[in-house]
């Protein structure tokens, strides 16, 4: 009973410290917290977008284009509180994803942007901000 005692004081300890650390990383650097949480947005999105591309037109999706994409297939709501998303330059072999955040990116003057190109089998990811 007792090693089961100092176990649980052991967990309860590293749990506490690893949510003070985390809020300590978040608290230090708000933005590249926002920079990250639209990162996995729009790695969401883009899985999504290719997912689209390589389903039939009769299956509902894109049928082997992008040129048929809409930001509501990858996106419920396209402003959420991370930022928001948008969806341009949609062709039959590329579409370009923007998210664009709440937080002032590394100029200290423009919020944070990460801008997704995708292709039917790959992306390019690019923090602009």
């Amino acid at each position: 009973m007792k090693r089961y005692s100092c176990f649980r004081r052991w967990c309860v300890i590293a749990i506490v410290s690893l949510m003070l650390l985390s809020q300590t990383v978040v608290a230090d650097d708000p933005a590249s917290a926002n920079r990250e949480a639209i990162v996995i947005c729009l790695r969401n999105m883009a899985a999504r977008a290719q997912r689209w591309y390589h389903t039939s037109i009769s299956e509902d999706g894109w049928s082997g284009t992008f040129a048929i994409a809409t930001l509501s297939a990858l996106i419920s709501r396209p402003v959420n509180a991370y930022g928001s998303f948008t969806l341009s330059s949609p062709s039959a072999t590329s579409l370009v994803l923007t998210g664009t955040g709440v937080e002032t990116g590394n100029d200290g003057a423009t919020p944070v942007e990460v801008v997704v190109t995708m292709y039917a089998d790959s992306s390019n990811m690019v923090v602009t901000n």
